[in-house]
């Protein structure tokens, strides 16, 4: 997950990468998946450089951003689906 920080600066290589994808599938008749490899770049090394982990789906990145997300819940550890969530999802515990 990234904070609000960090998702500043992959974003806008997110938007970069999805635009440059789209205009090689356009230009070439490439399928979805033979663009992602053909052109996909600075979003996912940025990524992998602030997190440690290689992420290989463009789409994932965009809800990777912690602020989406409410607080961990103190029951089972896992994150609310949203900020004002009033219960956890993984185990029920009614938020205080």
């Amino acid at each position: 997950m990234l904070t609000d920080e960090e998702w500043e600066r992959v974003y806008p290589f997110i938007r970069f990468d999805i635009d440059r994808i789209n205009t090689h599938k356009i230009a070439t008749g490439a399928s979805l998946k033979e663009a992602i490899s053909a052109v996909r770049d600075r979003a996912f090394d940025l990524y992998y450089e602030i997190t440690g982990f290689r992420e290989t789906n463009i789409n994932a990145l965009e809800h990777h951003q912690l602020s989406q997300y409410g607080n961990e819940c103190p029951t089972c550890g896992h994150l609310l689906r949203t900020p004002k969530a009033s219960f956890c999802a993984n185990c029920g515990r009614i938020k205080d």
